[in-house]
């Protein structure tokens, strides 16, 4: 786990080098498709919405371990953030963040019918959403969404 300013994470790049990321098999298309909302140059944020149990976070790992094979993609850092953790984020903290693709898995079980810590997020990332170098994806339920 890294600091970035306070700001508690796993580096992504780091787990896939030592082999702590799980395998994913299959899932081309949609691995196809987070790249494609990656390399946008506007509206390059996703959402990875399925049930409990679906393999949200298997394939958000498994695309970051694809990405880290990839030459373009190798001065990217791939970062995760615990849901748990946001109500400590700060602006400032969030400032210092390298280029890289944000993780945030169960978004919504922390952020569901939750409206302060909302309007919060919004304003502590709303600076890091209009970065053109940072990419956001969290993970939900339907029922979050």
């Amino acid at each position: 786990m890294g600091n970035f300013k306070k700001i508690h994470y796993y580096d992504l790049r780091r787990e896939n080098e030592l082999g702590r990321l799980p395998t994913l098999v299959g899932r081309k298309e949609e691995i196809a498709r987070l790249t494609r909302i990656l390399n946008r140059r506007i509206r390059n944020n996703s959402l990875i919405i399925a049930p409990s149990g679906a393999g949200k976070t298997t394939l958000a790992y498994g695309w970051i371990s694809h990405l880290c094979r990839e030459a373009e993609y190798k001065n990217l850092q791939f970062i995760q953030l615990e849901a748990e953790d946001l109500n400590n984020l700060s602006s400032e903290a969030l400032s210092s963040l390298p280029p890289s693709v944000l993780f945030i898995d169960d978004f919504g079980h922390v952020a569901y019918e939750n409206a302060i810590l909302i309007n919060r997020l919004r304003k502590v990332m709303s600076r890091v959403l209009h970065r053109p170098d940072i990419r956001v994806v969290l993970a939900l339920q339907p029922r979050e969404y």
